[in-house]
């Protein structure tokens, strides 16, 4: 089972992905939550995604991972919003 939710706040924009499986190995978790793409090892996918986000939108945002009590990962992309510019 694979759920999304979407939230929105005046700052950012959270998007929430998780399933009902058997977790993510805490290496794993560990290396998406401290963004070390170092070694992608088959994960070019998360990569591009975290890195693009931080690229555009700096380093608030990107991918986290936690596995959740009832089973399962939980992956959350987090997009700042950028504040318009005002013309002078």
């Amino acid at each position: 089972f694979i759920k999304m939710k979407a939230t929105e706040t005046e700052e950012e924009i959270r998007l929430v992905v998780s399933d009902n499986g058997c977790g993510m190995p805490e290496e794993m978790r560990s290396r998406i939550n401290n963004h070390d793409w170092n070694d992608r090892n088959g994960h070019i996918g998360l990569y591009n995604v975290d890195m693009i986000l931080r690229l555009n939108y700096g380093s608030a945002s990107g991918l986290m991972a936690k596995n959740k009590e009832s089973g399962g990962t939980e992956i959350e992309i987090l997009i700042p919003k950028k504040k318009e510019i005002e013309n002078v």
